[in-house]
């Protein structure tokens, strides 16, 4: 590590290049700093001459050749010093200046002090005898500091009071103009752990907008560039804008002015603020200050230079992520989609696209299942770019833009979709404007394993059942009897057969006769529905049976017993068929003994339903 050095002190006008009298620089890095660098950083070297004070360092940021460097001035009193007149009050500041390799890689200032704090010159006269000083040019060579200068750790903000430091260095380097003088009360020692305790929780974009002084004893607020100082008794002059904090008792002024310092206000503050565990390393401060210049500044960065793990910060600026999504989103898709999609995602999706800039194919792939999970159609919502969508690849998306601009599907238009995505598109069909038109059952008969798992489904089995429905009013002949037949159908799993027109309705019917035998609501319906209707086919025996009678029963019913035994029972019921009406059917002597036994029943029965119905 190299780290570059500065002398100020007074040395007798034929000992310094310059050959001036009174306190002055007498050694820099010539190469690197000019004229003007060097009074921008006398600017800042205050000493106080109080009685007590022994050292402190103070520290800053100052660019030079373009690039922001640390700059630590460690300012020594020199008790038995004198001038070349006799006179005390000589003391001697000697500044480390370290490049921005070295700074950005240390989490505090006091740990590369730490690093190069063997190589203090502690006289004038070790200076001016050192061989790194050159006394005709007033170059002084750096210090090579062999080891690593990255700090592996991070100082743990564990007291409240920490954390409310964190939160006024982030706002101070926030600030361009009226940035208040925070000013501790105490050692310098302790105001100096403070500042680096909670240092390391700043940016380094914001670090180099701070500077502190830890002993500013007789100092003038007025007129000192550094905006964090400390004293020990007596109080520096001057100043406005001023917010004092005892550094001893911890004690921060709660004032309305003043509290606004010690809460978040940027999207990185805030993950500071509810995340502290994850501010555990310099890279994951500096990869979370990223994400937020991205949301306040539209700075865009690298995938590498934005953090992994964002659930956190997600969570922790819902409503900043959300307002920049809605404000970018609705430039590419329009604001009503936009509404849907921020309803939609999570804030950690919608930060995921905001890091990307939206391409459009992950746009695309969140527009189409929006579309489908919300059911949207041109009625609801309007998409800007929607060809811009459809060209990121997605067949869906293709398809329901050509739906959205009027065409017709046919088969052929969805057969390269995989089964899972065409039972998506179906899904989508039937619970919009698009279930009741043809081409949509059209469709939907070309799969019967879809068929059955959307008929199943609560949101799109009323649309298919109504579609089915359809088919059976065509028939105007079943018309009265409606519902039992498609109830009928979907019992006997029927309803494909009958959309591809594989099965009739009246097959239907016939099958719930061999099957069994209906309830007495549908069997009174449909008796009398048979009254006003004509027989089928001699190839439907089972209706002619059971509501034809009188119009010959099939022997094939006849025939089987259980059958038979069926039809006795509907007869007598339902037909009002009497004794003498089943001795043309062939009944032998015992049938009728039982025919007789029902009829019995029928009839006591039949009062006993009339009195209750009275009654």
């Amino acid at each position: 590590m190299k780290v570059f050095n500065l002398i100020y002190t007074k040395v007798s006008p034929d000992e310094t290049p310059w050959r001036k009298t009174g306190f002055h620089t007498v050694f820099y890095p010539t190469a690197l700093m000019s004229k003007e660098d060097i009074f921008e950083i006398e600017k800042k070297i205050h000493f106080s001459g109080a009685e007590n004070f022994r050292e402190k360092e103070t520290v800053f940021f100052q660019s030079l050749q373009g690039q922001y460097h640390l700059i630590i001035l460690h300012i020594r009193s020199l008790p038995e010093a004198r001038d070349t007149f006799g006179r005390s009050g000589i003391f001697l500041c000697h500044g480390f200046i370290f490049p921005p390799e070295s700074w950005r890689c240390a989490t505090t200032p006091r740990f590369l002090f730490e690093q190069v704090k063997h190589t203090l010159f502690t006289s004038r006269e070790e200076i001016l005898s050192s061989p790194m000083v050159n006394r005709e040019t007033g170059d002084i060579g750096p210090s090579e500091i062999s080891g690593d200068s990255s700090d592996p750790d991070i100082p743990l903000l564990n007291t409240e009071f920490e954390r409310k430091m964190a939160m006024l260095f982030n706002r101070l380097g926030n600030m361009k103009e009226k940035v208040p003088v925070v000013l501790f009360k105490g050692t310098p020692d302790r105001i100096s752990a403070i500042i680096n305790n909670t240092i390391a929780y700043v940016p380094d974009d914001l670090k180099i907008s701070l500077g502190w002084d830890p002993a500013f004893e007789t100092g003038n607020l007025a007129f000192y560039p550094l905006n964090i100082l400390g004293f020990s008794h007596d109080r520096p002059m001057g100043g406005v804008n001023v917010m004092e904090i005892n550094a001893e008792t911890l004690s921060i002024p709660e004032t309305a002015e003043t509290a606004e310092f010690f809460l978040p206000r940027t999207p990185y503050e805030y993950w500071l603020s509810e995340c502290p565990g994850e501010a555990d390393s310099a890279e994951h401060i500096e990869k979370a200050f990223n994400l937020s210049l991205l949301l306040d500044a539209d700075t865009h960065f690298a995938r590498d230079e934005l953090l992994t793990e964002r659930s956190g910060f997600a969570v922790a600026n819902q409503s900043r992520i959300k307002a920049v999504f809605f404000e970018k989103c609705q430039e590419i898709l329009g604001e009503p989609i936009t509404r849907y999609l921020e309803n939609a995602l999570t804030p950690e999706s919608m930060l995921n696209m905001l890091i990307e800039n939206f391409p459009f194919e992950i746009l695309a792939r969140e527009v189409e299942m929006l579309i489908f999970e919300c059911n949207l159609t041109p009625k609801t919502v309007r998409i800007q770019k929607t060809d811009s969508l459809a060209a990121s690849g997605s067949k869906r998306l293709g398809l329901i833009e050509r739906i959205w601009n009027g065409e017709i599907l046919k088969s052929g238009d969805v057969e390269s979709l995989e089964r899972g995505e065409r039972t998506d598109l179906m899904r989508y069909l039937l619970c919009t404007e698009w279930s009741e038109a043809d081409w949509t059952a059209e469709l939907l008969r070309k799969d019967e394993k879809i068929f059955n798992n959307l008929l199943s489904s609560h949101d799109t089995g009323y649309a298919i059942k109504k579609i089915l429905f359809g088919i059976i009013m065509k028939e105007k002949k079943f018309a009265k009897i409606r519902e039992i037949i498609l109830d009928e159908m979907l019992n006997q799993f029927k309803g494909f057969g009958v959309l591809r027109e594989e099965t009739g309705l009246t097959e239907i019917l016939e099958n719930l006769f061999i099957q069994g035998f209906p309830d007495e609501r549908k069997m009174k319906k449909l008796t009398s529905w048979a009254k006003k209707t004509e027989p089928p086919a001699d190839n439907f025996p089972y209706i002619k049976a059971f509501l034809f009678p009188r119009q010959g029963i099939p022997e094939i019913i006849l025939e089987n017993k259980s059958d038979r035994q069926r039809l006795v029972t509907c007869l007598i019921e339902y037909h009002k068929y009497k004794l003498r009406d089943f001795k043309s059917l062939g009944s032998d002597k015992y049938e009728l003994l039982k025919i007789k036994e029902l009829l019995k029943r029928n009839t006591v029965g039949g009062k006993i339903k009339r009195f209750l119905k009275r009654a």
